[in-house]
C-alpha cells in the first residue's frame, strides 16, 4: 500500500511526464502535419528528433500560430497550459503550505497535478489526431502495426475537432 507522500510524488511524475507529452507531440505536429511539405528524407526525419529537445513549449505555441489559424478557445487553452504548466514546472512549491505528505497542502498539490494531468490529456488526444489524420493523408495505403495502431485509439473522437481548431494558412 502505498503511503500519501508515495501518492503525491507519482502524481506529480504522472503530471510532468503529460507536460512532456503535449509539448513532443506538439514540435511533432508543427515538423510533420504543418510543415508544408508533403514527404520526408531520412536525414530530415533524423534531424527532426534532434531539434524537439531544443523547443521551448512557449516558442512551439507561437510556431504554430504562425503556421494556422488556431480557433480562439483553443488558443486561449493553449495559453492556460503554458502558464500552468510554468507555474508547475517552476512553482510548484510555491502552493499554499506546500506539503506531499499532509493536509491542505497536500490537498492543493494533489489538486494541480490532477488538472495538470487531465489537460495535459486533452491536449494529447487532440495532437495524436492531427498526427492520424495526417497519416491517413499521406499514407493511406500503408498499414499501421498494433502498437501504433494503440497509439491512435482515441484519435478518431478528435478527428472531428480537428479543423474546427486549426485551419491552415495559404
Amino acid at each position: 500500500m502505498e503511503d500519501e507522500t508515495s501518492i503525491a510524488l507519482r502524481d506529480i511524475g504522472t503530471a510532468l511526464i503529460g507536460i512532456q507529452m503535449v509539448e513532443h507531440l506538439l514540435d511533432l505536429v508543427i515538423h510533420t502535419v504543418f510543415r508544408g511539405e508533403s514527404m520526408f528524407s531520412a536525414r530530415e526525419l533524423e534531424r527532426l528528433g534532434k531539434l524537439e529537445r531544443h523547443e521551448t513549449l512557449g516558442n512551439l505555441i507561437k510556431q504554430l500560430r504562425t503556421k494556422v489559424d488556431v480557433h480562439p478557445e483553443l488558443d486561449l487553452y493553449l495559453d492556460r497550459f503554458l502558464e500552468d504548466r510554468n507555474h508547475f514546472v517552476h512553482g510548484l512549491i510555491e502552493i499554499p503550505n506546500f506539503n506531499v505528505s499532509e493536509g491542505e497542502g497536500r490537498q492543493n498539490c494533489l489538486r494541480v497535478c490532477q488538472e495538470m494531468a487531465t489537460a495535459s490529456v486533452r491536449l494529447t488526444n487532440l495532437f495524436w489526431a492531427l498526427i492520424y489524420q495526417f497519416h491517413d493523408r499521406q499514407f493511406q495505403k500503408m498499414s499501421l502495426d498494433d502498437d501504433v495502431r494503440k497509439l491512435f485509439e482515441d484519435a478518431n473522437a478528435w478527428a472531428g475537432r480537428v479543423d474546427q481548431f486549426f485551419r491552415i494558412r495559404e
